[in-house]
């Protein structure tokens, strides 16, 4: 096959899409998403950390790192949700 070969898809294949929303709101989405994961992320690092202390410093250590996952799953969930 030739490297310089134009490649065209049919018509029939094009998927019509609704408009993109300008780059200013495009830009706040991906703050506002951001700033949910923040939150997220820290809220469930530190309940992790509080329940693990009871336990020792290699469990807190491994609760708060499960607690940030919680956090960014619920923190990203959150935010596209209020979109």
């Amino acid at each position: 096959m030739r490297a310089d070969r134009v490649w065209r898809i049919p018509v029939s294949r094009v998927v019509c899409q609704e408009p993109r929303a300008s780059l200013a709101d495009s830009f706040w989405q991906v703050v506002m998403k951001k700033l949910c994961i923040l939150f997220g992320t820290t809220l469930g690092s530190s309940v992790g950390w509080w329940v693990g202390n009871k336990f020792g410093f290699m469990t807190a250590f491994i609760l708060s790192i499960v607690g940030t996952g919680f956090g960014m799953y619920y923190g990203v969930r959150f935010a596209r949700e209020y979109e």
